[in-house]
């Protein structure tokens, strides 16, 4: 095998494709040859530091830039030989590229495979469904009765929403949802004209949660956090947990949720709950 033919399969030898005797062939040219082993070692580094650059670089100006010049240099004419291994590097790259601006777009948008157990990043998830009309609310009405009365039987637990016009909210109505692996109620609504999400589950969903638990076993005070724009309060009250959240200021969710707390009995219901938690 001579030069021309080992730099030709530089790309199956570098990706460790084709059978074993090919690779042994071409190892063993590049260990006798000092000027394939130096051309080797270029295309090589080439490549590592095109990978290490797409895999922890952002996709800022400058990254697509470069790849960009990357690109333009691979299509320049060339040797046949040179040529595919050019076209072939250009592929891949823009391949790499096209991957790498998926997983910026991911990282961004709020998102809830079952296998995520942060409650927030699923709650945000669950409303940004709602906003963008993806969620169907099962039961549309501005009643408070008639949204508890249709979501009982269904939920399997008491199901309660806010007071008509607590914060200035206006109730329009609710429905089931998934969070991971749990099962709870979306109570949908809006304030000051912008949507807001009431979010109930029953209290032992909680365990499916390690992270929020955490929050709200330890601390005294409704649990401020916020998700991408998203921001957001939770809380145990009377063996459930209730999040809400919304582009609107946190004092203005907490004062929904203590509403859902006051449409409840006393709050000593919590305090057996809470024990049981711990």
């Amino acid at each position: 095998m001579n030069c021309r033919e080992v730099r030709r399969l530089f790309p199956l030898y570098y990706d460790s494709e084709g059978d074993a005797g090919l690779q042994l062939e071409i190892g063993d040219h590049v260990a006798v040859c000092p000027e394939c082993q130096h051309w080797f070692s270029r295309q090589s580094h080439g490549e590592d530091a095109l990978v290490h650059l797409l895999s922890t670089g952002d996709a800022t100006p400058a990254t697509w830039e470069a790849i960009e010049d990357r690109v333009r240099a691979s299509a320049r004419p060339r040797p046949r030989s040179v040529r595919f291994r050019f076209w072939r590097a250009a592929t891949a790259l823009l391949a790499m590229a096209a991957a790498l601006l998926v997983a910026v777009v991911l990282r961004q948008w709020p998102w809830a495979p079952a296998s995520i157990t942060d409650l927030s990043q699923l709650a945000a998830a669950e409303h940004e469904r709602y906003v963008d009309g993806r969620w169907k609310v099962e039961v549309q009405s501005e009643s408070v009765d008639d949204v508890e009365r249709a979501l009982r039987p269904r939920a399997g637990f008491a199901v309660r929403c806010p007071p008509k016009g607590q914060a200035g909210s206006h109730l329009r109505g609710g429905g089931l949802c998934q969070l991971g692996q749990e099962t709870g109620v979306h109570i949908v609504g809006d304030v000051q004209a912008r949507p807001v999400s009431v979010i109930v589950l029953p209290g032992d969903a909680l365990r499916s949660f390690p992270h929020m638990r955490e929050h709200l076993v330890t601390e005294k005070k409704p649990h401020r956090c916020r998700e991408g724009r998203y921001e957001m309060v939770a809380s145990l009250l009377h063996g459930h947990v209730v999040v809400v959240l919304g582009e609107i200021s946190p004092d203005v969710l907490v004062e929904i949720l203590q509403g859902y707390g006051s449409h409840h009995a006393s709050n000593t219901a919590d305090k057996p709950f809470l024990a049981a938690l711990r």
